[in-house]
């Protein structure tokens, strides 16, 4: 998985991975001047390694990244928004809930 995002939300989406023991290749920022962050790599756009999901956390521009990344051959697929992320888990949880 890549994160794209190396604010407050992309640092979240990385703990939550690391929880769940989601493998993490880096982040992905269109301003890459932190080459790391957390200790991992931080890429533009540009430098992405086909063949990985890419978690979206930035607030308010999940369409504009998704548009940009699909132009430049990410299939929608590969593609997830982070509060769709989370609403995923939350559902997991309600239903291991249910089944107890």
């Amino acid at each position: 998985y890549y994160i794209w995002g190396t604010g407050e939300r992309g640092k979240a989406c990385l703990e939550l991975f690391n929880r769940l023991e989601v493998p993490v290749v880096g982040f992905i920022d269109r301003n890459p001047d932190n080459k790391r962050v957390k200790g991992y790599p931080v890429i533009s756009a540009k430098e992405i390694d086909t063949g990985h999901v890419i978690c979206i956390t930035p607030k308010g521009y999940e369409s504009e990244i998704e548009e940009q990344l699909i132009q430049n051959g990410t299939g929608r697929e590969a593609l997830l928004r982070y509060p769709d992320l989370l609403e995923r888990i939350a559902k997991l949880g309600e239903d291991g809930c249910r089944e107890r």
